[in-house]
């Protein structure tokens, strides 16, 4: 609803502010400044102030639906002064005209002129129109508001807006705040990174943890975008416009571009829907890819087609359909996403199932496939359920039911925030931003209870448990630290450690924790605070110089068979950074170097949560090749003597992508699980500038 809300309010305070103070005198044909401008003023202000609750009614339907009543209180408490060369009537008709300034609160309107018309209800602003309000901008040629017919259009717009600050600078009253989730809430309490980082390189969790997730482009991280269109139409519950442009980028000439078609905003269901019946990305002005339909103020904008690789239950290479989640009620959205398995239908076979009536520990099996064997099924569901944050993930390997035996997996995650703290010194990213730019002191401390349940995901048959997970991040300029203790209890049905190989199923209790830090060592003392227009390949300023990373990890695990395993880690190295990544020819370079040393006790009777038991060295590897290509590259290598991995290198990834100052995309290989993805990103800025139209 953000984008309406805030014309909702431009046209709101545009209204109340004719009906208060006037600085210029006003005196109509057959009054002095003695008997009638007084009269003239109070008549004015009473008119206007009834037409208000019109106003107020026609925009709060449109933007804010159920809270009307609260947003009328919170305009009614401000107060409003208009300032020009000019005021006078002309009939019933009242005029402003020359340097026209309407001062608000923390704001102000700027027009050539203005005009009510109380007989027809219309208002019009023209030329050289423009808004100040905190971080919120926008500028227009014409703007005219018919209240009679609840209808309104403006032309030649041009804003910025600042999505982080939106509701402080526009007292907007957020309507039904009950879907407010992000990405990183997509929390995995059975993966959390406190235990996943303790665990073996060749454990299925550790790899997947760091898997691809292809097709996701995460737009509510971006805190402010800049936008423009020839005309945008509101009539009674829509507003329109046959072409509107948005760009995350702060300088002109932008590198990306979303161009949207037939767009819309509407009220359905109560809720505020922002459709594009033709959306496309374009990429440097150079390239256009088509979307298609979309709705555009999903959390979560996922390309409608996709292509990618992966082999254990795919079967090879596959093709991705997404649609737009379906909304449940106010706060609950449902994302399916059909797959259709390319190389399994051309192969006429697959290796993704075991045998009917085998073990759920026994190997896949080569079998031959029906057609419905070269579909596959994904559903998502996030949203709140009764104050909890819900994140449910469900996948089909098939859709024959013959093979539904060995076709299901599943994980829910339902958590509860018990605590948080939060400081944030000249920050404007809102809690979805990655921006790092921006941010000179973030502290902050969280408690979090959790539950969570699974079936067959990874190599754990069942699961179910809860975790109380205690979370501290700290970052300035020169530091970071993020700090984790996690409490688990549960329940698990999985492979066994043993030879034997067999369904082992215990109580688990432990606790884990790790204490990471990255302090910058040196720098080359950039004087810039902020990405300047010659920044083509990055979206924030490099900080070359030598960060030293550390890591402290300790986990302890005990089982209902009296089993017991713990481990430590300790790791300190060096990341070296060379380069601004501003010229076209290897003028960006990273290279970490970690030794990490693992002390470990015990075995767990499960082969899931095993911890690492071998010393190694992590190696990762970025290199700027030409202009915006990036080659990145990064492994561990074995140096424990007593391990039968002694000298291998494992887990390695190679990533080959573009990467663009608004922008990157990268095609990414994982060897180990032979896997292949294209991530993309689209990058936050949170500039405070206004810069001139696109």
């Amino acid at each position: 609803m953000k984008l309406l809300d805030f014309y909702k309010y431009l046209g709101t305070l545009c209204f109340i502010s004719l009906g208060l103070t006037f600085h210029q005198k006003i005196l109509p044909a057959g009054c002095n400044e003695k008997n009638c401008l007084a009269e003239k003023k109070y008549f004015l202000h009473k008119k206007l102030n009834k037409e208000k609750l019109v106003i107020e009614e026609l925009f709060a339907n449109l933007f804010l639906s159920n809270k009307i009543n609260d947003n009328h209180s919170e305009i009614s408490k401000n107060s409003f002064d208009i300032d020009s060369n000019i005021q006078y009537f002309e009939g019933d008709i009242f005029y402003a005209e020359g340097n026209v300034v309407v001062k608000i609160s923390n704001g102000i309107i700027q027009a050539d002129k203005i005009s009510y018309d109380q007989v027809n209800k219309i208002f019009i602003a023209e030329n050289n129109i423009t808004f100040n309000k905190g971080n919120q901008y926008i500028q227009a040629k014409y703007a005219q508001f018919n209240l009679k017919k609840n209808q309104a259009f403006i032309t030649e717009v041009y804003g910025a807006l600042d999505f982080a600050n939106l509701q402080e600078d526009l007292n907007i009253a957020e309507e039904n705040n009950n879907f407010d989730f992000c990405d990183t809430d997509n929390f995995d309490l059975i993966n959390s990174p406190s235990e996943v980082s303790l665990l073996g390189s060749s454990n299925v969790r550790f790899r997947n943890n760091l898997g691809l997730d292809s097709f996701n482009l995460n737009f509510s991280k971006i805190d402010k975008w800049r936008f423009k269109s020839d005309k945008i139409i509101i009539e009674n519950k829509a507003l329109k416009s046959e072409l509107i442009y948005f760009t995350n980028d702060p300088f002109n000439e932008p590198q990306f571009i979303l161009r949207s078609k037939n767009f819309s905003a509407e009220i359905i269901n109560n809720k505020t829907q922002y459709k594009s019946k033709r959306t496309s990305i374009i990429f440097d002005n150079k390239l256009t890819l088509p979307i298609g339909r979309r709705t555009i103020d999903n959390n979560s904008f996922d390309l409608r087609w996709g292509v990618g690789y992966e082999s254990k239950d795919k079967d090879g290479f596959f093709v991705i359909r997404n649609f737009d989640p379906i909304k449940i009620a106010d706060n609950i959205e449902v994302d399916f996403q059909p797959y259709f398995l390319l190389q399994r239908s051309l192969l006429g076979e697959s290796n993704a199932f075991r045998l009917k009536d085998s073990s759920v520990l026994s190997d896949n099996h080569k079998i031959d496939i029906q057609p419905l064997d070269y579909f596959a099924l994904s559903k998502k569901v996030n949203g709140k359920l009764i104050g909890w944050d819900l994140n449910l993930n469900t996948h089909l390997k098939t859709i024959n039911p013959e093979r539904f035996y060995d076709a299901f997996s599943y994980d829910l995650n339902l958590i509860r925030n018990l605590y948080k703290t939060d400081f944030k010194q000249n920050n404007k990213s809102n809690r979805c931003s990655d921006n790092k730019n921006l941010v000179e002191k973030n502290e902050n401390f969280n408690i979090d209870f959790g539950i969570y349940s699974a079936f067959d995901k990874d190599n754990i048959y069942k699961a179910f448990g809860s975790k109380l997970i205690n979370s501290y991040k700290y970052s300035d300029k020169n530091l970071a630290r993020n700090y984790f203790l996690t409490f688990d209890v549960g329940t698990y049905q999985g492979e066994s450690s043993s030879k034997e190989n067999n369904l082992t199923s215990l109580d688990r209790y432990g606790v884990n924790t790790t204490f990471e830090n990255d302090y910058l060592l040196t720098n080359k003392k950039n004087i810039l605070k902020d990405i300047t227009k010659d920044y083509n390949f990055s979206p924030e300023i490099i900080n070359g110089g030598i960060k030293i990373k550390s890591k402290l990890g300790y986990g302890f695990f005990k089982y209902s068979n009296n089993s017991i395993q713990s481990v430590l880690s300790a790791s300190i190295g060096p990341e070296f950074t060379y380069g601004n990544f501003k010229n076209k020819f290897f003028d960006y370079s990273v290279l970490s170097i970690m030794p990490e040393y693992i002390s470990k006790s015990g075995r767990s009777p499960f082969e899931f949560d095993d911890f690492e038991e071998s010393s190694r060295i992590l190696f990762g590897i970025k290199q700027q090749i030409y202009g915006p290509l990036l080659l990145s590259f990064s492994t561990s290598y074995n140096v424990d003597n007593n391990s039968k991995d002694f000298g291998v290198f494992e887990n390695k990834k190679f990533s080959l992508g573009v990467s663009r100052r608004a922008y990157s995309f990268a095609l990414v290989y994982d060897e180990d699980q032979k896997s292949i993805g294209l991530e993309f990103n689209v990058f936050n800025f949170g500039y405070n500038n206004k810069a001139s139209k696109f």
